[in-house]
Order: C-alpha cells, then sequence, then structure tokens
C-alpha cells in the first residue's frame, strides 16, 4: 500500500509526503518506516522493543526515547489532534498500535466501544506538552492520585479534558469526567461520579454504587474537575475510593491541593509567551476566519499577552473580541481589563464568563484570616519574603502565624514559592494583586490603607542606611523596581523621611541595574522635598552624585560630593566624611590627578579605620589599587588588591569581594598571568550574577576580553565586548560605554577591521572628553593615535600620540606614557626616521622596565630589534629578540610571541641566515592564533620577504 487515507490527511509512502488540504508536509525515512511497519501489523500492538529492533535496527536492551520522540512528531503530521491521536495509539505498557480508518463506525459505535462520557472538545489547543507528558508519567501506574493544582482561569479544566483523551484506548475501563462545580457535600460528589460512569439512576447510597460501577471498569481513568469547594471533606472519600478500587486511576483539577499521602500535584502555572500569543491567533481565526496577523498587530499582541500575563483564559477572553478589538486597540486599554473581558459564548460556566468572577470565586474559597491577608498583600509588587509581610502584614489576634497563612495561599493557588539565592520570595499574579487591591480600598477605610502602606514603605527603605552592595549581599531581588516605585509614590505625598530611605535604596538599585537616569529622577525630587534631617539630605547628595558620575555627569557628582562632605565635616560624621573622600578620590584619579586622588584615598583609609568601618575599608583598599594600577606599580596594586579581598572576606561582602576579584583578574590579565586572571573574572562574574549587580558583571565581562585578547582571540574578545557595550547602553551607564568602545576597537584591530577600530576609539575618546576623564582620554587618544598609523594617516596620528604623551605626562601615569612613546616610535619608522623611532622605543622600554610590564617590554624589544637590524647591529637585535621572546613565554601572549618570531625571522633575514629566518618564521607560524589578523599580515609580509630572495 503506498496510498493511505486517514481522517486528516492522505499519505504517500512512495513519495514520502503527507498532503492535508492545499499542504504538504515531508516524511522522514524513519517516519516512513515506521508506519509502513505498523501498516503491515494493522490493529495489532506492536513492543517498543520490537520496533527499536526491527525499524531503528538497534541491538537488545538499547536505552533511548528515540521511538517516542518519532511517534510524537509523527502524530503532528497524520492526526488531526496530536495530543488527542486516533490512528497512531500509544497502549499503556505494551506499546503502539495502528488504527485503519473503519468508514462503516458510526460515531455512537465509537463511542459505546470507547466506553467513555467525554465530550468532543472544541478548538485549537496549544501549548501544554511538558505538562500532559509529566501526567502520563504520574498516572502509569494503577491508583495513581494526581492533582493538577492552579489558580482559575490556568486551563486545569482543558488539560485536563485533553490527557484524558489521549488515554481512550490505554484505559480498557473507560475514561470518565466528572463535573464538580455545582457538589457541595459528599452526597452531591458521589451522585455526580456515578452519574457521569453512566447509570441512569442513582440509589439512595451513591458512595455503595459507585463502588460496584467501578468495579466493572478495572484500570479505568476518572477524571474529578473542580474539586475546590469541597476539598477538606471529600479527600477521604477519594482515599476510600482508591482503597476499594485499586486499579482505577484518579485525576483531580482543583485550586487547592488535596493533601493526602498518596497525592501527586501536578502545578499549572502560565503559558510562555509565545504560546499564549499563538493561542490568541487560533482563537481569533475561530472566531473570524479572516482574522489575519501583521507586523504592527504581533507588536501590540506581545504587549497584551504580557499584560495579560500569559494567562490562558486572559487570552481566551481577549481572543473572543479580537473582530472587535485587535490587539493594537486592546493595548491601549487594559486598566481594569479583567472586569472588562468577557466571554461571548453562553455554554463558558459562569465562573469563567470574566477574569473577575474566576477571582471571586477563588476568593469565597478563602477563610476571614485568609482573606484579611490577601487584601493587605495587594501592596505588595513583584513579591515579598516572610519577614517583608510579618512586618507589613496585621491580622487578627486570634489568626494563624503568618507563615502557617502563606502555607495555605500556596495550597489553594493564590500564591507561588519563588526560590532564590537569597531564599524563599512569594509572588501573585499582577490581575490576582489588582484583585487583591480593590478589596482593601472597599473594605477598610482609608486611614487603615495610609497606615499599612506607611508599614509597606518603612520596611522597604530600612536598608537605604547601607551602601548599594550592602543591599544587594542581603537580598538581590529586595530591589526589585516596582515594589520600590509604589512604596515610594505613596511617600513622597507627605512622609520625606520615609520617601529619603526609599529614594537611597531605589537609587543602590539603579547604580547597579539601571536604568541610572530614572534613579537620579527620583532621587532628586525627595531631596527637592522639606523636612529631612541633614545628614539624611548628606545621604540623598550622595545617592544622586554616584548617579551622576555613571551618567557622565562628573561635575555636577563632584559639586555634589563636596556639598556633602561639608555637612559630614559640621555634624563631625567621621564614617561619612571618609566616605566621601574615597568617592573624591576616585574623580581625581578618573581626571588624571594621581597626587589628589593619593591624598584624598589615604585620608579617607585613616578615618575609616579610625570609626571601624571595614566594609568602606574595603572599598578605599579598592581604588587605591586602581591609582597604582594607573601609575604602573603592579607589585602594589596586587598587595592593595589582596588586602582588599582579606577585609571583604571577614566581614562577609561578597559583592565587594566580586568587585576587588574583577580588579585583580585586569591587572593579572595587563602582567600576563592570565590563568590566574581568568580564575578571578569568572569568579566575580558568578558572584555578580547571584547578588545581581549588572554593571558588575558588564565591566567583568570586559575584563574578560581583555584577557581573550591577549591570548590572542579577537573573535571571543569581541563577541564579550560587544555584549558588554550594548549591556552598558541599556544601562544608560556612559562611563562603562566609552570604557566598552575603547576595548572593541582593539578587538575590531586584532580582526583586521582597521576602520571599525578608529571609528570606535574615536567614540569612545569623545565620551571620555564629556566625562572629563583625563587618564582614559590619553588612552584613547593613544589608540586612535595607533589606529590612524596603521591606516597611513600619519599627520592625524602624530597629532593624537603627542596629545596623548603630553596628557600621561602631565598626570603621571607611567605606564601609558611608554605606550604612548611605542606607538610614536612605530610611527616614527613608518615615516623613515630612523633615529627618532629608535629613541623613541628606547624610552618606552625603559619606562616599561621600571614599571616591570613585561607584556610590553617584550612587545618593545621586538620592535627595537628590528630597528637595529636596520642598522647593522644583528648580534644586539638577537640579544633583544632572546629576551623579549623569554618575557613573551611567561605572560603567555601567543600573538606577540608570534610576531617577535617573525621580527627575529626578518632579522635573520637581513643577516642572510636564510634558514634560521626560515626555522623562525615556522615557529612564528606554529605559535600564531587562528583568526587574528594583525598577526596575520605580519607573517605574510615577512615570508614574502623571505622566499623573495629564495
Amino acid at each position: 500500500m503506498t496510498m493511505l487515507t486517514l481522517d486528516a490527511c492522505t499519505v504517500d509512502l512512495s513519495k514520502q509526503r503527507v498532503i492535508r488540504g492545499d499542504d504538504t508536509v515531508g516524511l522522514t525515512t524513519m517516519e516512513r518506516r515506521l508506519l509502513t511497519y505498523l501498516l503491515e501489523r494493522p490493529d495489532e500492538v506492536v513492543s517498543r522493543s520490537a520496533l527499536l529492533e526491527d525499524v531503528w535496527e538497534y541491538g537488545p536492551n538499547v536505552r533511548t526515547h528515540t521511538v517516542r520522540t518519532t511517534v510524537n512528531r509523527l502524530r503532528t503530521k497524520i492526526e488531526h489532534d496530536s495530543s488527542s491521536p486516533t490512528h497512531l495509539l500509544t497502549i499503556r505498557g505494551q506499546g503502539y498500535r495502528l488504527v485503519c480508518p473503519r468508514p462503516e463506525a458510526t460515531a455512537e459505535a465509537e463511542q459505546a466501544t470507547r466506553r467513555t462520557n467525554l465530550a468532543v472538545l472544541p478548538g485549537v489547543f496549544v501549548g501544554r506538552s511538558p505538562e500532559l507528558a509529566q501526567l502520563e508519567e504520574f498516572l502509569a501506574q494503577p491508583g495513581a492520585l494526581v492533582t493538577i493544582l492552579a489558580p482559575g482561569g490556568m486551563g486545569k479544566t482543558t488539560v485536563a479534558q485533553r490527557f484524558a483523551a489521549s488515554q481512550l484506548e490505554a484505559c480498557p475501563g473507560g475514561v470518565w469526567f466528572c463535573d464538580l462545580s455545582d457538589a457541595h457535600t459528599k452526597m452531591d460528589v458521589g451522585t455526580a461520579v456515578v452519574r457521569a460512569l453512566g447509570a441512569e439512576q442513582v440509589e439512595d447510597d451513591p458512595g455503595g454504587q459507585l463502588l460496584g460501577l467501578l468495579s466493572h471498569r478495572r484500570d479505568a481513568l476518572v477524571v474529578l474537575d473542580n474539586f475546590e469547594q469541597l476539598v477538606d471533606e471529600a479527600a477521604a472519600l477519594v482515599q476510600s475510593w482508591r482503597h476499594e478500587a485499586p486499579s482505577v486511576r484518579w485525576l483531580v483539577t482543583s485550586r487547592h491541593r488535596l493533601g493526602v499521602a498518596a497525592e501527586q500535584v501536578l502545578p499549572l502555572g502560565a503559558l510562555s509567551h509565545e504560546e499564549a500569543a499563538a493561542m490568541y491567533v487560533a482563537r481569533a481565526r475561530e472566531t473570524r476566519p479572516s482574522w489575519r496577523q501583521s507586523p504592527a498587530r504581533s507588536d501590540a499582541l506581545e504587549q497584551v499577552v504580557r499584560a495579560l500575563e500569559a494567562i490562558p483564559l486572559a487570552i481566551d477572553l481577549a481572543a473572543a473580541r479580537a473582530a472587535t478589538v485587535p490587539p493594537e486597540v486592546l493595548c491601549e486599554r487594559l486598566e481594569g481589563v479583567e472586569g472588562r473581558l468577557r466571554a461571548r459564548r453562553r455554554d463558558r460556566p459562569e465562573r469563567h464568563q470574566t477574569l473577575t468572577a474566576t477571582l471571586e470565586l477563588s476568593w469565597s474559597l478563602l477563610s476571614s484570616h485568609e482573606q484579611q491577608f490577601v487584601r493587605q498583600l495587594g501592596l505588595f509588587r513583584g513579591g515579598f519574603r516572610l519577614e517583608a509581610a510579618e512586618a507589613v502584614v496585621e491580622l487578627a489576634p486570634d489568626a494563624p502565624w503568618v507563615a502557617d497563612v502563606l502555607e495555605d495561599l500556596l495550597d489553594k493557588s493564590w500564591l507561588q514559592r519563588v526560590e532564590t539565592p537569597a531564599g524563599v520570595r512569594f509572588r501573585c499574579l499582577e490581575l490576582t494583586r489588582r484583585f487583591a487591591m480593590k478589596q482593601l480600598e472597599d473594605q477598610v477605610g482609608a486611614d487603615a490603607v495610609s497606615a499599612l502602606s506607611l508599614r509597606h514603605a518603612r520596611h522597604h527603605g530600612r536598608q537605604g542606611h547601607e551602601d548599594a552592595s550592602a543591599v544587594l549581599e542581603q537580598d538581590p531581588l529586595f530591589l526589585e523596581r516596582d515594589n520600590l516605585l509604589g512604596a515610594l509614590a505613596f511617600a513622597v505625598q507627605q512622609h520625606p523621611e520615609e520617601a529619603a530611605e526609599l529614594a537611597i535604596v531605589f537609587s543602590h538599585r539603579c547604580e547597579s541595574r539601571g536604568p541610572l537616569d530614572e534613579g537620579r529622577r527620583w532621587v532628586a525630587r525627595v531631596r527637592a522635598m522639606t523636612g529631612h534631617l541633614p545628614i539624611q539630605q548628606a545621604r540623598l547628595l550622595i545617592a544622586e552624585g554616584r548617579l551622576l558620575d555613571h551618567l557622565g555627569q562628573v561635575d555636577e557628582a563632584g559639586r555634589h560630593f563636596r556639598e556633602a562632605l561639608a555637612v559630614a565635616r559640621q555634624h563631625e560624621d567621621r564614617r561619612l566624611e571618609g566616605r566621601l573622600l574615597s568617592f573624591l578620590g576616585s574623580q581625581d584619579l578618573r581626571r588624571g590627578d594621581l597626587d589628589g586622588a593619593q591624598a584624598k584615598l589615604d585620608a579617607s583609609l585613616v578615618l575609616l579605620r579610625e570609626v571601624g568601618d571595614r566594609y568602606h575599608e574595603g572599598r578605599g583598599l579598592l581604588r587605591l589599587s586602581n591609582l597604582h594600577f594607573s601609575q604602573g606599580r603592579f607589585a602594589e596594586a596586587i598587595a592593595g588588591l589582596r588586602a582588599a579581598r582579606a577585609v571583604q572576606r571577614d566581614i562577609g561582602d561578597r559583592h565587594g569581594e566580586a568587585v576587588t576579584l574583577s580588579n585583580l583578574g585586569q591587572t593579572l590579565s595587563s602582567q600576563g598571568r592570565l590563568d590566574e586572571a581568568r580564575v578571578n573574572f569568572e569568579a566575580a562574574l558568578t558572584t555578580y550574577r547571584e547578588v545581581g549587580d549588572r554593571r558588575g558583571a558588564v565591566v567583568t565581562l570586559l575584563g574578560l576580553g581583555n584577557l581573550f585578547e591577549n591570548e590572542g582571540r579577537p573573535e571571543d574578545a569581541y563577541v564579550h565586548i560587544k555584549t558588554a557595550l550594548d549591556a552598558s547602553r541599556e544601562m544608560g551607564n556612559l562611563s562603562v560605554e566609552a570604557y566598552s568602545l575603547g576595548n572593541l576597537g582593539v578587538a575590531l584591530e586584532g580582526l583586521g577591521r582597521l576602520e571599525e577600530a578608529r571609528d570606535s576609539f574615536a567614540a569612545a575618546l569623545a565620551i571620555q572628553r564629556e566625562l572629563g576623564a583625563r587618564l582614559s582620554e590619553g588612552v584613547e587618544l593613544a589608540h586612535l593615535g595607533g589606529a590612524h598609523c596603521a591606516l597611513g594617516r600619519f599627520d592625524e596620528a602624530r597629532a593624537n600620540l603627542d596629545a596623548a604623551l603630553a596628557i600621561h605626562g602631565e598626570v603621571g601615569a607611567r605606564r601609558y606614557e611608554g605606550i604612548a612613546r611605542f606607538k610614536l616610535g612605530i610611527l616614527a619608522r613608518a615615516q623613515g626616521r630612523a633615529d627618532e623611532a629608535r629613541a623613541l622605543l628606547e624610552a618606552a622600554l625603559a619606562i616599561h622596565r621600571g614599571v616591570g610590564d613585561r607584556r610590553w617590554q617584550g612587545q618593545v624589544l621586538g620592535q627595537l630589534a628590528r630597528e637595529l637590524a636596520l642598522s647593522g647591529a644583528t648580534t644586539d637585535a638577537l640579544e633583544l629578540l632572546d629576551e623579549g621572546e623569554d618575557l613573551l613565554q611567561q605572560v603567555g601572549a601567543p600573538q606577540l610571541l608570534a610576531q617577535l618570531l617573525a621580527a627575529r625571522a626578518e632579522v635573520l633575514w637581513r643577516s642572510d641566515d636564510l634558514a634560521a629566518a626560515e626555522d623562525a618564521l615556522a615557529r612564528a607560524d606554529a605559535v600564531a592564533p587562528d583568526g587574528h589578523a594583525t598577526t596575520a599580515d605580519e607573517l605574510v609580509r615577512v615570508e614574502a620577504l623571505i622566499r623573495s630572495t629564495s
């Protein structure tokens, strides 16, 4: 048989295709082989092991899911509904059976054969494949009891019906669906189940009658839908039925778990956004077949799905109005949408006519203590921890402990538990939260709402006395934006003290995660309020100053810090004075005032140690190490970072340790200690992600990008740095954006994309000038000068490099002065000024030897050796190359080592030692990293020289 006609399609086995109306879908070779094999055994149950041996030709005892995967894929092509197959059936515990169509069989005959009361399921079913697979696993054994647990509107009934329909052939005792939405007593439950099983009359003892019916239906599946309204009474009843009918499987849908020992629970959450959008489109086309999607409509639909939290009932109700209220209209009218969305089908139960009706039913099932608790939870946006609920919620004196009420609300699907690195949090859906807030406003007075809001604000402002990292350390999700903004919106009306603390906490959140400008606006708004104490006003100045600093408004930030410093000194707050001197010293460092930075950072550490502030002492040591790094004092920088880390470990400051590890990685990387650097970077990145500090993670990505560049992996460097650049722009962090652009230019140079590199350096330079970051301005000028030189634009290169050298000489940044002199030496050689080139390179070498920078020493030695060889001093050149090779092997810079070996080959070629030159070039080729364009170009150039002589 080459053609097979099924209910949904025609299968052409010879051409390996499935024809469904106007569409054609291809079959894989294995799908065709499987279908052919089953066709040769019509209505025969074929075991999985037989299929593996005969179709897949596997040996015995092979463990694989390939049969199930292929069957599921084939069902999507040949069945009307792959979740409820009618042709390719799974026979539980036995295998698979192919049922060919039988035209003579009537719908009534099939219903009688299947022994089920399930109706034909309307509509397209979207998603839920993992949940259906989990149900199949949970209900694999006779006697299994599973509860699908979810709040109203999640589609518990639909999932149960779809699963039940898929089990028709696998359950010899039949599949029976019992709607218990109108059952309110144990007698009601027994009656509903007896009627569902097909009894024409219900006896006085429906429980006994039910056991008799079940005894004739071995290996049946019974679905008890909407069980929540009498779960306390009926749980014991279900347990007795299980005992008397051990072969029956039980599937319960409820908003409340049964709480019995044998129960397995399947929590049902919202759909994914993709599934919810697909469901909307499918339902909209059912309502009006001519309904069409478009790019603009897709964007609006994404907003609707997000606002409706991908809740199936909400999506279904919205799609029912798609013809008259399409997504682009609905997304403008989402406020209070839960009350306006209404079903258009009259066959829907009342509880599913609106979202509000669904929520009101759940509300009616709560105890008075639970309702009192839920009303107050309406203030929490984005979740909360147990201690937050204990601090804010007030219950009646006879109420249970808050933790017990939380557990009950979890069992009744009002809340969800979320595991985080900082501990357990609880959250509810936003639609549920708004419903709770309305209950609060309707049922208690304005004074009670205000008192509750004040407790909420005070709790969330409690962390304002700490630094950003301290808040992150205690709870990375504590800084959730909506919760803080809700408290702020209340506090700014008439509570300046609480508003100040909240604004400071919110500034910490924005400093670590962005957006920076939003944090600055809130702090400025609160700072303008009256009624703050002087020290509180100083702390607000610090919060706004830090945000301004990150936004690139360095001068304005400095004014804030100095104003706060005056307040701290006036009120003799030594701790605050020490912090502010540290901030101002860091600003001096960025401006290139290294002496000023040294004085302020030293004075800051004295004050912080005097008051015993070890937390900020660790941060001060870190900033001082940054100064030493800029001065080329690498040993002192590393020692200072290790001292900072020791302090942070001692006090448990994990976030501060991450900052130190990232800086330590950067310093070690610059010294060629790449393996040590990588360990530090990776440890820092892990901690940053755990505590939710996005800015720190971005800076560490930059460090890893530099590490990859040092290893000669420009493509990997580019990917990491580009990711950091995109994130910094999203956060609005101008200083990190500038560093990212500069590092991106270096990676682009390594890839040979010189024009793009020059543009990246120019963009970085513009931002550093805007920031007034004098030291970084010099760094980017040197980068830009090197790029112009490589492009043959010598006048621009000279101007950039001279300016860079002037800045580094002015601020005393010796390491960067050496780099600028090296690049000027390269430029002088390119312009044929040999004596100038040699003098500049020798000066650069002296500087890098003085600061102990082995990586740059190796680079300079290679170029200086070329200059000596050109003047005929081959022996001296080779000695320099020996020294440079030893240094670069120590620091692990393969692209630089390859370039130095190419220089050796060139020197040897100039001395007419062709064999040795070819050997050096071969060594260079062996160590050269793949994909580094600059190195590859250099090897090609030297190879051409050698071949020209050969």
